[in-house]
């Protein structure tokens, strides 16, 4: 079982257990689920390494910064070959908005409208 899909099962089998919260991301670490998020929210909250999973499935990467300062993107993860795709960078000046707005928003016109092209990153 890969990294990617060990941390799939565990969001999985989360939700199972936690039916009230269906929506929002599953977040796990060093294969442990550690916390449940409503959305995405920024990647400075989080360590570098750390895996959100949707309630979709889809899976995301906290990537860049370091322990003490958090990750400084969040990239999407490819689910057929594991690999980083797509690098949402929050807002250097609204790092708290990134999430709310930014975040939300991106994400559901990457997912909804196909916008993504297969390079460059979103939120620059």
């Amino acid at each position: 079982m890969t990294p990617n899909s060990k941390a799939l099962a565990l969001a999985n089998k989360w939700r199972s257990e936690n039916p009230a919260r269906v929506s929002g991301v599953v977040l796990v670490w060093q294969g442990k689920v550690y916390a449940w998020k409503d959305k995405l929210r920024d990647p400075s909250c989080e360590r570098p390494g750390a895996i959100a999973v949707d309630y979709e499935g889809h899976m995301f990467l906290a990537e860049g910064g370091n322990d003490d300062s958090g990750a400084s993107v969040w990239t999407v993860i490819n689910q057929i070959n594991g690999k980083s795709m797509l690098a949402i960078k929050p807002y250097k000046s609204h790092r708290v908005m990134s999430c709310y707005w930014a975040g939300s928003f991106i994400l559901g016109l990457v997912y909804l409208f196909g916008m993504w092209d297969g390079s460059g990153t979103v939120g620059e």
